[in-house]
């Protein structure tokens, strides 16, 4: 990747991830699913990336809200109205945004305001440590809480544990991610029945 990215090459590796995602959702068994795509700073940028992706949704029947682009946090610190463009043309489009690593630099909820997301996922540093430190699960807890106040569903990275996920939900989290919940797979096999 970092070879991408030094050469500019990220929204061109970005279409190919598209392609093959939109490939995989216009057929059984991912059809009917929801998949998310982590994007670059990069194809944040180009202009040209989601009349492409409108373009895909079209070519393979696909509904545009089974794709959810993912925004890193920093790109929305970094690049503020190169992202909030990006996010308000893809909600255009019907696709859903996610940032992602939300509250890694600090929280502050401007980008919530900027891009509209349907989903915030919560950093995993601030994850692994709300059993242990209180102040992480302020952090947490405030999130949640201005989440709920702006529609916005709220996705903890990182659940490696029980304990862990038991605590999430006492604070009213929506969604979990990580090794404690299920193994990555690929995206052709579903997860066996709980």
């Amino acid at each position: 990747l970092p070879a991408f990215e030094h050469c500019g090459l990220m929204p061109a590796l970005d279409r190919w991830v598209v392609r093959n995602v939109i490939d995989n959702l216009s057929r059984p068994p991912a059809k009917g699913m929801t998949l998310t795509i982590n994007i670059s700073g990069q194809t944040i940028e180009d202009a040209d990336f989601l009349p492409y992706v409108a373009g895909e949704l079209v070519r393979r029947e696909v509904d545009a809200n089974a794709i959810c682009f993912e925004i890193d946090e920093a790109d929305t610190l970094d690049r503020p109205e190169a992202a909030a463009k990006f996010a308000a043309t893809a909600r255009r489009f019907g696709c859903r945004v996610l940032i992602d690593s939300f509250g890694q630099r600090s929280v502050t909820f401007n980008a919530l305001t900027a891009l509209q997301p349907s989903f915030v996922k919560v950093d995993g540093s601030i994850v692994r440590r709300i059993l242990t430190t209180p102040s992480a699960a302020n952090k947490l807890s405030a999130i949640v809480r201005v989440g709920g106040v702006m529609h916005i569903e709220v996705i903890a990275e990182c659940v490696e544990s029980q304990d862990i996920l038991d605590k999430l939900r006492t604070l009213g989290v929506g969604y979990a991610q990580g090794f404690g919940i299920a193994l990555p797979r690929p995206v052709d096999r579903r997860p066996a029945a709980a």
